[in-house]
């Protein structure tokens, strides 16, 4: 083998080796609410660290109001474009009418806009989706998990269903060592 060919494939091996590692860096980052930025995922932090996780929400009326009927989302999981679109449609909330009046949905839009992550500057593209599980970040940490095991499992019932599996989610951990599939117990990739 030629000194070249060799040289190449130390540089290749090198350059997979750094890349595999910033990509356990940051999954470690986002698992423990640490997470600083990551353009792969469409997630931005903050000086006070993530705004996609490792935070509890902490207000009241997005509480009472959303999480009456699912979780109460971290706003980050999604960009201030998709919330904007979600809270200017809340007659037809995904199948729901979830209706508010002006002043409350002002209120909670508020909320989630100054804590979600930026789209202009961390995805650089319009049309986000609207479903945090359609997510390029979300389909990437989840595409091992079988669908039997959380659609099929009545116990979860559905991707949207964070808190059945992930047992800190409403406090924002979303660490695989707090993953327990109902019925199926632990998870890790």
């Amino acid at each position: 083998m030629s000194r070249k060919v060799v040289m190449a494939a130390v540089m290749i091996c090198s350059v997979s080796v750094a890349a595999a590692a910033a990509f356990a860096d940051s999954d470690e980052r986002w698992e423990h609410g640490r997470y600083d930025s990551d353009s792969r995922s469409g997630m931005r932090g903050n000086a006070s660290g993530i705004k996609a996780s490792g935070l509890k929400v902490n207000n009241p009326l997005y509480e009472k109001e959303c999480a009456g009927c699912h979780m109460a989302y971290q706003p980050g999981l999604l960009s201030r474009q998709a919330w904007s679109q979600i809270m200017a449609n809340l007659g037809d909330h995904f199948g729901d009418d979830a209706t508010l009046n002006v002043a409350e949905r002002q209120a909670i839009l508020a909320f989630l806009s100054q804590n979600s992550e930026s789209l202009s500057s961390s995805m650089g593209r319009v049309g986000a989706p609207l479903r945090i599980t359609e997510t390029a970040f979300f389909l990437r940490k989840h595409d091992e998990i079988p669908s039997r095991m959380v659609k099929g499992n009545k116990k979860v019932g559905s991707f949207s269903n964070c808190n059945a599996c992930h047992t800190q989610a409403t406090s924002g951990s979303y660490s695989e060592r707090g993953v327990r599939i109902p019925g199926y117990g632990s998870w890790e990739d």
